[in-house]
């Protein structure tokens, strides 16, 4: 009798266990269900909120990069610029000095010449062809040296006489070129005899050094500032501009040898 009660009891707790074993696989399958329902509602706010912050470290990582880009590239250029700057400076002076020499090798090559405005021409030498038109020149520069300069040139001293055209009515320049540069120098820092020695009714003569074109040009706006009071004289020597400042007399004359130096020294003096 006592048998029947305890079978009884083992399958209540058989069926007790496959109760709570059926509860268990159904909160699991419960609970898979509303892991994938979880999941599948805030996938797609995690992948926008992913998007979102993937595209805000790019954005970061851009705009650094770009910062970094432009400041190197910033760098670059002021390196390249500076070179080049320092490039042209140094091409300007060289430049500078070149055109320096060139007008010193121009003014070496009329070292030894001379230019002389007003002497007068043989007319009927000049109209004969076939003759030697600079003789006449050459015995009247010889007499003008000797007689009103007080020199004793000699024909040997003369190297070369000859006219150049004019558009200015009046005797055409003459350009003489001696042996020597010290006879040259004998005539040239004579000259200034011309002016006492000229007779009333007698042509003045001038004599001036043989510039090149560019100096000559100069020379006219230097002496044109010496009229304007800018400059208290001015001269050349050996092919170089030489001034005085007006305001400053007593000071060593300076060189121009280009337009740059003539227009760097009216910015010194205020008058650019």
């Amino acid at each position: 009798m006592s048998k029947k009660p305890a079978k009884a009891d083992a399958k209540a707790d058989t069926k007790s266990v496959d109760d709570s074993e059926s509860e268990l696989m159904l909160d699991s399958k419960t609970m898979d269900v509303l892991t994938e329902k979880i999941i599948s509602a805030i996938m797609p706010t995690f992948q926008l909120m992913l998007k979102a912050a993937i595209a805000e470290l790019r954005q970061e990582i851009k705009l650094e990069m770009d910062d970094k880009m432009k400041t190197l590239c910033a760098e670059k250029v002021d390196l390249r610029c500076g070179r080049m700057e320092e490039n042209f400076k140094k091409l300007s002076s060289e430049n500078s000095a070149l055109r320096n020499q060139l007008l010193v090798l121009e003014s070496s090559q009329s070292r030894t010449s001379l230019l002389i405005h007003g002497m007068p021409e043989n007319t009927e030498t000049t109209q004969q062809p076939g003759q030697d038109r600079s003789a006449y020149d050459t015995t009247a520069i010889l007499e003008m040296a000797n007689k009103r300069l007080n020199l004793d040139l000699v024909l040997t001293d003369i190297s070369e006489v000859y006219r150049i055209p004019t558009k200015v009515t009046g005797p055409r320049p003459i350009i003489i070129q001696f042996v020597t540069k010290r006879v040259r120098d004998k005539v040239y820092y004579t000259r200034m005899k011309l002016n006492d020695s000229a007779a009333p009714n007698q042509n003045r003569i001038y004599i001036n050094e043989l510039l090149s074109k560019s100096t000559e040009t100069l020379f006219a706006k230097v002496r044109q500032r010496v009229k304007d009071g800018l400059f208290a004289k001015a001269w050349t020597a050996n092919g170089i501009i030489r001034v005085v400042l007006a305001n400053d007399p007593q000071a060593r004359p300076r060189k121009l040898y280009t337009d740059g130096d003539f227009k760097e020294l009216l910015l010194v003096d205020g008058q650019g």
